[in-house]
């Protein structure tokens, strides 16, 4: 059965494709300027938005009706529908940093080269990420639904569970950038990068401790009750995308760099490039995979319980 999901899912990936194939057709970035070094390569989003369309479009054919009485479900279109969805967030990663550069080209405030914006390709990214979403948001409804799931609302015991462990998982793996940055600044010289002469690390400390606020208001039960639960939420969706984007531009970039599929920034002679990669980097994309998770299970809990599904 076609729902609005699996429009949206299909309408995501399609304009996804058209952005990325128009990107193609446009000059780059001049070589001084060409901050998009590492990121995904083109055909890595072309393939997810044709994966992830054609497995959309299967899994409105894939319904309890259509299935022989006794028949488990196949699993064959929910693992394509998720590689698809890892293919996009990979072709979204850098779409965070295209917003702040496209900030300061817009706002005028002086950022010298971080103020060039690659435009064409930010929209690709963009449009990538939406896809992803979109995507995930057909694969995840239709799981839920084949795992005995409420009839109203597709709702399963799992998804009202604790918040209290991703919420952890989620702070543990926020603060490693940070600290390392505040004892590179203090004088430590494990893994520090040659000639590092950056100040204290004021604006992450700030964002990661209004990131581990957010985690906090999610896992404590009575806010499901107060009236700013839907700001709260859309901050974690917000911090969801954001985490996962960059996390998926480190750890995908690296991988593709190892592979010798794109050019990095990632130094695998050194010290530096091994704590780098695999202490914060990946600690990116484990920060936003458990504001997913969490973000998921607040969602479920703070919102009213359909006529036949206990909250």
């Amino acid at each position: 059965m076609t729902t609005p999901r699996h429009i949206l899912a299909i309408l995501g990936c399609g304009l996804a494709a058209a952005a990325i194939t128009v990107k193609q057709t446009l000059p780059s970035l001049p070589p001084e300027s060409d901050y998009t070094i590492g990121y995904a390569p083109w055909w890595i989003g072309l393939a997810g938005a044709a994966l992830g369309a054609l497995t959309t479009l299967r899994l409105t054919r894939v319904t309890p009706a259509t299935r022989p009485a006794g028949a488990a479900p196949s699993r064959v279109p929910v693992v394509a529908a998720w590689a698809a969805a890892t293919l996009l967030l990979w072709s979204s990663a850098g779409v965070v940093l295209d917003g702040f550069r496209s900030f300061f080209a817009l706002t005028g405030i002086p950022a010298g080269d971080f103020a060039v914006v690659d435009w064409p390709g930010y929209a690709a990214r963009f449009l990538s990420l939406v896809a992803c979403g979109a995507v995930l948001s057909v694969v995840v409804r239709h799981s839920r639904g084949t795992r005995g799931g409420c009839a109203e609302c597709g709702t399963v015991p799992a998804d009202r569970a604790s918040r209290r462990v991703p919420g952890l998982v989620t702070i543990g793996a926020l603060w490693p950038y940070p600290l390392l940055k505040a004892y590179w600044w203090l004088g430590g010289t494990v893994a520090r990068p040659t000639g590092f002469d950056e100040g204290p690390p004021t604006g992450e400390l700030l964002a990661v401790t209004a990131a581990t606020l957010l985690c906090l208001t999610m896992i404590r039960p009575w806010w499901r009750r107060t009236p700013v639960w839907r700001t709260t939420l859309g901050a974690g969706w917000a911090a969801s995308a954001a985490l996962t984007s960059m996390g998926a531009l480190s750890v995908f970039g690296t991988v593709s760099q190892l592979l010798g599929l794109t050019d990095g920034p990632v130094d695998f002679d050194s010290r530096t490039g091994v704590v780098m990669v695999s202490a914060v980097y990946g600690g990116w994309l484990a920060a936003g995979s458990g504001f997913v998770v969490l973000t998921w299970r607040f969602q479920c809990a703070t919102r009213p319980a359909c006529a036949t599904c206990t909250p």
